[in-house]
């Protein structure tokens, strides 16, 4: 693939017949997609092709490629992603393009389209993570569409996979906005609180007390400060206050929640590992946080 495309090919078209769609909208409401130029629909209105080049700024004067396909690439076929026989790349006019489906994507078609349910939101959420876990940055406010009625995670022109990798180099802090523009304020301040529950179990003398201490209900069986820094997983319960004495104990500490906050919690359970599905379920629990990559 070509180092750098002269803007000269910015209106070239796949071929004779195709319509340009323009640029998409974000589920915050902004435009989207102008740094590609956006994508053209086939004559038989099937399919889309998408440059796979990019301007790196608004007043660049080449257009460079994205990693969009070598993304698609690694994902592929995994939970939230499209799979692999829906999408292929053809060079056509000197231009590489990704070719796939039409595609009904939220909040752009919501005329014709029901809102997300909370089953499909957390799917794009842990989409994302996958990503993260795989070493690739999403970069981006998270695209939900739909392929023949499932949701997958689209637009990957932004994404990248960086050269250096650390704890705190992820796509979290998009997710709480994201959130928030996706009708959740809710979950994304529970995420928020889940993260500040988390630092105060191995750092209470470094939160502050007016957010919500570290109070456990059992202080004779509170771990070690060492030992804590292991409780990573934090659940909470919004339906009833919990304790140990009918709860799980194996490596779980149960802390008081500030009821008072929004969204409402009786009881945080910060855990050495992840709980299973069918437990939180049964218990009425809500995930709160859990490590990024």
């Amino acid at each position: 693939m070509e180092t750098a495309v002269r803007m000269s090919r910015r209106s070239v078209n796949p071929d004779k017949g195709f319509k340009h769609m323009g640029t998409t909208v974000r589920a915050d409401g902004r435009p989207d997609g102008f740094h590609t130029g956006g994508v053209w629909l086939t004559p038989d209105e099937t399919k889309v092709y998408k440059p796979l080049t990019a301007w790196p700024c608004a007043n660049a004067t080449e257009r460079y490629p994205t990693d969009e396909a070598e993304c698609l690439a690694v994902m592929s076929g995994k939970p939230g992603f499209l799979p692999r026989d829906a999408w292929h790349i053809e060079l056509l006019r000197d231009q590489w393009w990704l070719v796939m489906p039409r595609l009904l994507f939220w909040p752009q078609n919501i005329d014709v389209m029901l809102h997300p349910t909370m089953e499909h939101l957390l799917l794009i959420e842990s989409a994302v993570r996958a990503m993260n876990a795989a070493g690739w940055l999403y970069n981006d406010s998270p695209q939900l569409a739909y392929y023949q009625g499932t949701p997958v995670l689209m637009d990957f022109s932004n994404a990248h996979r960086p050269t250096t990798w650390d704890q705190g180099y992820n796509d979290e802090f998009r997710m709480a906005r994201w959130w928030q523009d996706m009708g959740h304020e809710d979950i994304s301040l529970l995420r928020r609180r889940g993260k500040h529950i988390r630092h105060a179990v191995r750092l209470p003398e470094f939160c502050d007390p007016k957010e919500e201490p570290f109070i456990p209900h059992d202080l004779a069986n509170v771990p070690s400060r060492e030992d804590r820094s292991t409780y990573e997983h934090i659940y909470a319960s919004q339906y009833r206050p919990m304790t140990a004495a009918w709860g799980p104990r194996e490596g779980i500490m149960y802390l008081n929640a500030d009821e008072q906050k929004e969204p409402r919690v009786y009881t945080w359970l910060a855990c050495d590992h992840e709980l299973p599905a069918d437990l939180v379920n049964s218990l009425g629990l809500t995930m709160a946080w859990v490590p990024w990559a």
